[in-house]
């Protein structure tokens, strides 16, 4: 079994963040070098990856809701996810 600096529930809890470019320098290339070493997380950065990429698409094609990015959130944290900046 493999052990990595950052745990795999925190690479995926901060995905979106280090995505988008949000993280410290330091937590960035913790979780880049977790997702080249760890196939599992990878999977999910890339599948990420085209969902963002789609979803930017999609977005390009029509204006977006107004609230929607808050609905989002509101509809995440209240499944229990949360920024872990």
């Amino acid at each position: 079994m493999t052990t990595f600096a950052i745990p795999c529930i925190e690479v995926i809890h901060q995905l979106w963040d280090y995505l988008d470019g949000e993280l410290t320098p330091d937590r960035a290339q913790g979780i880049a070098e977790h997702l080249e070493a760890c196939a599992g997380c990878n999977a999910v950065s890339d599948f990420e990856i085209a969902f963002r990429d789609t979803a930017r698409k999609l977005l390009g094609e029509a204006p977006p809701v107004p609230a929607l990015r808050d609905r989002v959130v509101a509809a995440l944290r209240a499944k229990g996810f949360r920024n872990q900046r």
